[in-house]
């Protein structure tokens, strides 16, 4: 399993060959075969009201159980890894949440944060499309034009 994801916890239709469809359609697309993904959690309701507490709710100092989880887990499957980039959140996003919560939870990562000039373009919030929306939709993100790139 490429994720981590517990297959019992899998429903039958969305797996494979003992690997979730997930992993299957991210080895079998050639533009995500360089990413790497590894489920720290099972996103079930209880972890839904965490995360909902955490990002929608503006609750920032619920990173802090995600601390340790999240250096362990990094630690283990991404040794080689020396910088990473937060997920940018559009200019309106952020002011309506408070903070970007994938910049909050890359603080817990025992490496350098980059800021590079990525940014995104306001969009329908994704929590108000289905999934195949949010897997076929167009790329929100884009370069900032004479800023350095990482």
């Amino acid at each position: 399993m490429e994720c981590g994801r517990p297959l019992e916890y899998v429903p039958a239709s969305f797996q494979e060959d003992g690997i979730c469809i997930d992993c299957l359609r991210w080895m079998k697309e050639a533009k995500y075969r360089s990413f790497k993904n590894r489920s720290l959690y099972m996103y079930d309701d209880e972890m839904k009201e965490i995360v909902a507490q955490f990002k929608f709710r503006g609750d920032a100092e619920l990173v802090r159980i995600f601390y340790r989880p999240f250096r362990s887990l990094f630690q283990k499957y991404f040794a080689n890894v020396s910088t990473v980039i937060a997920v940018p959140l559009s200019k309106e996003r952020e002011v309506e949440r408070g903070f970007n919560q994938a910049e909050l939870l890359a603080t817990c990562l025992p490496v350098k944060i980059s800021y590079p000039s990525l940014r995104r373009r306001e969009t329908e919030k994704r929590s108000k499309k289905t999934r195949k929306e949010r897997v076929s939709g167009s790329n929100p993100f884009y370069c900032v034009p004479g800023m350095a790139t990482v």
